[in-house]
């Protein structure tokens, strides 16, 4: 089957439709109707000054001040949709709900990261320990380390053992299209670490750029980084929260790390529906196989 490279989905922001302001008389503030309810956008705003905030201090690795934060918006959101029951199920309130599922969604990823209670946070790029730990508990193989050799026993042989995984070649530019394309062969030759590597280094001049993070995430899935799959994935959300893909492939990283996670995996299905995505079978599958 014909294997395209990755596409990039752009759509149009969702706008929240709107009737013109009209004028009826000479001072409109005393005609205006005091029942008229307010636009979500003004709603909002305390809570999405609390979300900046949880940001801020999740970012500084103060992971306790961040959950509290984020709770203290998911209160407020609620607040909001008790005060406004007509409308908490609308279309028009989906932005709300979107961001309820982020705060969520931000609370069990540092509490992922939270490997013990001395220790606060782990940064996003060292995720070693924590999957170290997850291996453990779920009997997950890890690769063993080869023994030095001993005194009086036999030499180690230094002589180059062949190849099994055979590395693509080089492209003959160092254009980051050339670059993307030689770590999506490599990621589909098995050659996960070689791939992570270029991708990490793409990523350090343009930290940004989706094609990138998304391969970065499948290579990390491929060396089971699950934690750092997820890290990446949330990364590109933030970064590209228009891109559907970046949505379905962290409802797969959330079931590998824990199967019971429906409500998370379900809510990151749905944001990525709200942007555009289309209907995945397979997904929808997976979701209702574990109620």
């Amino acid at each position: 089957m014909k294997t395209t490279f990755l596409l990039t989905y752009i759509f149009t922001l969702i706008s929240f439709s709107s009737s013109a302001f009209s004028w009826f008389g000479l001072f409109p503030d005393e005609e205006k109707d005091e029942k008229e309810p307010k636009r979500l956008h003004i709603l909002l705003e305390k809570a999405n000054s609390i979300i900046e905030e949880a940001e801020d201090k999740a970012l500084e690795g103060d992971a306790d001040n961040a959950i509290k934060l984020y709770r203290e918006a998911i209160a407020e959101l609620e607040r909001v949709e008790s005060e406004n029951p007509e409308r908490a199920a609308s279309p028009e309130f989906a932005p709300l709900r979107n961001r309820k599922a982020t705060c969520l969604g931000s609370i069990e990823t540092i509490r992922f990261e939270q490997i013990d209670k001395n220790v606060r946070s782990v940064a996003v790029t060292d995720t070693t320990k924590l999957q170290e730990r997850w291996n453990k508990k779920h009997g997950v193989k890890q690769k063993e380390e080869k023994p030095v050799a001993k005194e009086n026993t036999k030499p180690v042989s230094t002589a180059p053992r062949a190849e099994k995984k055979v590395l693509p070649p080089k492209p003959i530019t160092n254009s980051v299209k050339d670059r993307l394309a030689w770590s999506l062969e490599a990621i589909k030759g098995k050659n996960f670490l070689a791939a992570e590597k270029e991708l990490q280094s793409i990523l350090k001049t343009d930290a940004s750029n989706l094609q990138a993070l998304l391969l970065l995430a499948t290579a990390q899935i491929g060396l089971n980084s699950n934690f750092a799959a997820r890290a990446t994935l949330e990364r590109t959300i933030r970064n590209h929260p228009r891109s559907y893909i970046a949505y379905y492939n962290l409802v797969s990283v959330i079931l590998l790390i824990n199967p019971k996670d429906i409500n998370s995996a379900k809510q990151y299905y749905e944001m990525g529906r709200m942007v555009g995505g289309p209907k995945n079978e397979g997904i929808e599958k997976r979701l209702n196989a574990r109620k």
